[in-house]
């Protein structure tokens, strides 16, 4: 019969002890890499929109629609204030623009920018965000502050449109 050597054993445990601690390690360390990729996951859009505007549009409890229209001198007009979205249409709405794989960005169409629609996105204790739609442009504006960016949205031209006259009939 073989003799069991105590210090074998424990040599044994504290090597599956290190595995463990180490394979715990790479798992959490995995973990944390797709955090990190949670918090850049928008490169494109936070470049041309800045990660403030794009902050309140994720956190917005209400988003509020208005049609508008051109005034003669003035550019568009809006009011700031409009029909809110239901909570399942301001997801939606929320899922299609903080999607950088929904815009193009590498070109831009000759088009006269007219908006049919103002989405204003509003934050607890931030500044609201106003994105202008142009259907026929297959665009939108958004705008925070004093600055203003116009991405192209082809990708998700019509679902926004589904979404604003789903918000037309709900209020009517």
């Amino acid at each position: 019969m073989s003799r069991i050597n105590l210090s074998d054993v424990m040599k044994k445990y504290a090597i599956t002890a290190c595995l463990l601690i180490l394979i715990s390690f790479v798992a959490a360390a995995c973990g944390m890499r797709g955090e990190a990729k949670k918090e850049i996951s928008l490169p494109l859009l936070r470049e041309r929109v800045g990660g403030e505007a794009l902050e309140t549009i994720h956190q917005a409890g209400l988003i509020e629609v208005e049609e508008i229209g051109p005034a003669k001198d003035k550019g568009h007009v809006y009011t700031g204030f409009g029909k809110p979205l239901s909570d399942r249409q301001a997801e939606q709405l929320k899922r299609l623009i903080l999607n950088d794989e929904n815009f193009e960005f590498h070109r831009m169409k000759s088009c006269l920018f007219v908006p049919k629609s103002a989405m204003h996105f509003k934050a607890r204790n931030q500044e609201t965000v106003t994105v202008l739609f142009s259907p026929w442009c297959k665009q939108i504006k958004v705008i925070r502050q004093d600055k203003e960016t116009i991405l192209e949205a082809d990708a998700i031209s019509d679902s926004i449109e589904r979404i604003l006259r789903l918000n037309e009939e709900d209020r009517s």
